[in-house]
């Protein structure tokens, strides 16, 4: 096949994520097996698997601990739970990950756009596997992100989520 059948396809690719990234060029693609869900055993509480699996020797932190002192973990990877309280509409890119018991969220990009989540996924629960971050989004990032409809712009917290299992 000559490569002007490919080009649709990538045109199509480059608007996706031009509507739903930073100002920064994007990353590299993820591979294909990385952009859809994994097959897992079947039954009704198996779990729909996006990115990386999660390595469950990796540290798990209750996201009450990591939103009430996030400044131990910075740059580590950990494992956490919570429900998926915001999605990214346009492309699946974040979810806002909420503590059940406080109600607070943290950030949860899918590691630079390596990955999406189900643009419907709200109210699911979610198994998170990233690294912790530290940093102050730019005014532009934030409008950005509210166009997506987040909420959650102002905390320096982020996990740049590596896997992600919704149930």
């Amino acid at each position: 096949m000559s490569a002007r059948g490919h080009l649709p396809g990538l045109a199509c690719l480059g608007l996706l994520l031009a509507g739903c990234s930073p100002a920064k060029a994007p990353p590299p693609p993820a591979p294909p097996e990385a952009q859809a869900p994994t097959a897992v055993p079947t039954g009704q509480d198996a779990p729909q698997l996006f990115g990386a699996p999660i390595d469950e020797s990796a540290p798990e932190v209750t996201l009450a601990a990591l939103l009430e002192k996030p400044q131990p973990y910075a740059g580590k990877v950990i494992r956490t739970q919570g429900t998926v309280h915001r999605v990214c509409q346009a492309a699946g890119c974040w979810i806002e990950l909420r503590d059940d018991r406080s109600g607070k969220t943290v950030r949860t990009p899918m590691a630079g756009h390596a990955f999406f989540v189900p643009k419907d996924c709200m109210g699911k629960r979610a198994s998170v596997q990233g690294i912790v971050e530290l940093r102050p989004l730019t005014a532009g990032h934030k409008e950005h992100l509210k166009g997506e409809g987040a909420t959650e712009t102002e905390s320096l917290l982020s996990l740049s989520a590596t896997g992600v299992a919704l149930r």
